[in-house]
């Protein structure tokens, strides 16, 4: 079977910024959007207070299969898959059939926080980002997205936006 896609998808301040006391800071309902579209029908795995940052409403996100990485052993979710490591989430999910339940395993979406992304960079087959068109001031609880070393990564689409832009990444494989 071939290896699915691994694809990092974060909106990323100009200073690198994803998020500050545990929320994103900046409202851009178009990359809401935009993550919806992607993601959907494939596997996201994020970190526990990324899941828990989604307004419950929206939560386990639709038509998706949900992966929460934790060490917290009493978190449990219905609609949602745990995962102690991101090697854990990444082996159970290339393990399933190309479609299964409506969802599409060729793809896997990794959708944060920090240390999830920091763990997944080198898996990444490709980066989903929204460049935000701003610093964000120093704060308490900043997360970070990692450095994007355009020696690995070539920019492959972009849409610019007011504010902001749409990038499409693809690691350059030698």
């Amino acid at each position: 079977m071939k290896q699915p896609e691994i694809i990092l998808i974060a909106a990323v301040s100009q200073n690198n910024v994803i998020g500050i006391e545990g929320k994103i800071p900046w409202r851009l309902p178009e990359d809401m959007r935009r993550f919806a579209k992607l993601t959907t029908p494939h596997p996201v795995v994020m970190g526990r207070v990324t899941y828990e940052s989604i307004p419950q409403k929206f939560r386990p996100l639709p038509n998706r299969h949900n992966v929460v990485l934790t060490n917290n052993l009493s978190f449990g979710e219905k609609g949602v898959y745990v995962a102690r490591s991101l090697e854990d989430a990444l082996d159970v999910l290339q393990e399933r059939s190309v479609h299964s339940g409506g969802i599409d395993y060729s793809k896997i979406f990794i959708g944060g926080g920090q240390q999830v992304y920091e763990a997944a960079m080198p898996y990444a087959t490709s980066l989903e980002i929204t460049h935000v068109d701003q610093q964000v001031p120093p704060g308490k609880n900043m997360r970070y997205f990692p450095k994007i070393d355009l020696a690995q990564w070539e920019e492959k689409k972009r849409e610019d936006k007011q504010g902001y832009s749409f990038v499409t990444y693809k690691k350059i494989v030698p």
